[in-house]
């Protein structure tokens, strides 16, 4: 008997919105299996979007990493409302959709898989939910309008002049400290000691960080 789950990525769009990656697992999808081969071989910040990104998977074995696919089909994509309660509850309803009997999500602060059971029913997977990844409540509190609006302006900034300056490189580097607004860095490709340096808890902040420094000292 199959059991089912959903594998998801929390991401920040280019419009500053909180976008869920989810892809289809048929089989095995309990923790002791699915939940175990996750930890072992996709428990970075890369390998955990690249397996949320696969769109369909039939098994992933525990034991080797190794997936196998009977159907190709594009991940789904989610775009989550910027309150973070309502936000957990859409996730829960993806997972329900799909059918699914777990639920596993990145943790991107904490660097690790959290898993919720739907066979208590959506509301109480929304609450495990919230509960397990709280750590990311703060992503979702940027969607009122005029922060928006101010996003997509530096962001039209950034898309203007990234040629002329040069390319911005980015580093999930997550010190060992815990204060998060470190997690992520942005240099310039031409990089040199002394240059500025961006920091943020996501990608998108280090890169805004960075825009912002060189834009006091125009």
């Amino acid at each position: 008997m199959a059991t089912r789950a959903l594998i998801g990525f929390i991401s920040t769009d280019a419009a500053g919105n909180q976008v869920l990656t989810s892809t289809y697992n048929h089989y095995d999808g309990y923790p002791d299996s699915l939940g175990k081969g996750l930890d072992k071989y996709y428990s970075s910040f890369e390998k955990a979007r690249e397996i949320a990104s696969m769109g369909y998977i039939s098994y992933l074995d525990s034991e080797t990493g190794e997936i196998e696919a009977k159907d190709k089909k594009p991940a789904d994509q989610t775009e989550l409302t910027d309150d973070f309660i309502e936000a957990m509850m859409q996730v829960a309803e993806q997972g329900d959709s799909y059918s699914a009997d777990y639920i596993y999500i990145y943790d991107t602060v904490n660097d690790e898989w959290v898993n919720v059971s739907l066979m208590n029913g959506i509301r109480n997977a929304q609450e495990k939910l919230m509960e397990k990844l709280s750590d990311l409540e703060y992503d979702f509190m940027s969607g009122d309008n005029e922060v928006n609006e101010d996003y997509n302006t530096k962001w039209q900034k950034f898309l203007n002049e990234n040629t002329a300056m040069g390319k911005i490189i980015t580093s999930h580097i997550r010190p060992p400290i815990p204060v998060r607004d470190y997690d992520w860095s942005a240099v310039r490709e031409d990089y040199d000691e002394g240059d500025f340096i961006g920091y943020g808890r996501t990608e998108q902040d280090a890169i805004d960080d960075l825009i912002e420094q060189e834009e006091f000292l125009k």
